[in-house]
């Protein structure tokens, strides 16, 4: 793998988790949440959105405009706002990486820990979406998950 691969194959395998939970709920289930209080689903997964349009505005705010406005009230929605997001900011560190530097304010030993720090924050919010659907017995079958963490680069 270059430089680069690890974290893109990173977020790719990432994309494709959030995909097969995204795959694996519908729009009614955005609105359940915790009996212990906290966000509800869409909340977790409308924060995963703004996380991605946070740190594109903050370190390359010229990749920012294609997240504006973008609509997050239904599964496809987020599914397509995700997506842009995962664009905007593996183009923000490809950037980077072929100008040689690095982001200013954050990720400064490499700019693929942006990608890293997407992955960890998702999975962080995923076992929480997880938790709140295994309270309403909803069950998500976990293979799909993580098949992407066992798949090869190349079936991704």
């Amino acid at each position: 793998m270059t430089e680069l691969n690890w974290p893109e194959d990173l977020l790719r395998r990432n994309t494709a988790v959030n995909r097969a939970l995204l795959d694996a709920i519908n729009d009614e289930d955005l609105t359940l949440q915790s009996c212990g209080g906290g966000w509800s689903v869409g909340e977790h997964l409308r924060h995963l959105v703004n996380f991605r349009q946070g740190w594109v505005s903050e370190l390359s705010p010229e990749f920012a405009p294609q997240l504006d406005g973008l609509d997050t009230k239904t599964v496809q929605d987020i599914a397509q706002a995700l997506e842009k997001g995962e664009v905007a900011a593996l183009a923000a560190v490809w950037e980077q990486v072929q100008q040689g530097s690095s982001f200013q304010g954050a990720y400064g030993s490499h700019p693929g820990l942006m990608l890293t720090h997407i992955a960890i924050h998702d999975s962080h919010h995923r076992g929480q979406i997880l938790a709140t659907l295994r309270e309403f017995s909803h069950t998500v079958d976990d293979n799909p998950i993580w098949k992407p963490w066992n798949e090869l680069e190349e079936d991704l």
